[in-house]
Formats: structure tokens, sequence, C-alpha cells
């Protein structure tokens, strides 16, 4: 090859080369870009499977409560009957001992 054209092809593969290096430089820097968005989505949906454990683990504790709320409902129900029939045995042993000193005083 002539010197003339090693002068002219040499600049044109010096800028052919500055091209490829800005431009892999650019892709490097996206690379970099996208690395750091997959850490953050990584980092993200690691706090997610936490929070949703904990939402699990509260869930079952808030049914757990619902169970013992409606157990304590029962009781409340069936102290209330035992009250409603103590109270009812009560005014009817109350009548029985009013008749019954009624009677006594009349002999």
């Amino acid at each position: 090859m002539s010197l003339f054209r090693e002068r002219t092809a040499s600049p044109k593969k010096v800028l052919a080369l500055e091209t490829t290096v800005s431009s892999l430089n650019q892709q490097l820097a996206q690379a970099r870009e996208m690395l750091e968005s997959a850490k953050s989505a990584v980092s993200t949906a690691d706090q997610s499977a936490s929070k949703l454990k904990q939402l699990q683990a509260l869930e079952g504790e808030n049914q757990k409560l619902r169970t013992e709320v409606e157990a304590a409902k029962n009781v409340i129900q069936e102290l209330k009957a035992d009250l409603k029939r103590t109270r009812t045995e009560n005014s009817r042993l109350k009548k029985k001992l009013d008749t019954t000193q009624v009677e006594v005083s009349e002999d």
C-alpha cells in the first residue's frame, strides 16, 4: 500500500475505533444502569416477600383471634341464658315463698 493510502486510511480507522469505543462505553453505561435497576428490583422483591410473610402471619393471627371472639360470644350467650334461667327460678321461688308465708300467716 502506498504511503498516501495508509495516511488516509489510518485516520478513518482511528475514527472508526473511537466510534466503536464510544458505542461500547454507552452500552456499558446502559448495562450498569440495567444492573442497578435489576438489583433494586431484587431488593424490592425481597422486601415484598418479607412483607407477604408478615401479612400471612398476621392473617393467621387474625383468624385465631376471630375464633376466640366467636367462642367468647358463645360463652356470653350461654351465661346470659343461665342468668335468665336463674332469675326466673329466683322469681318462682320468691313467689312460692310469699305464698307459703301467706298460708302460714293465715293459719
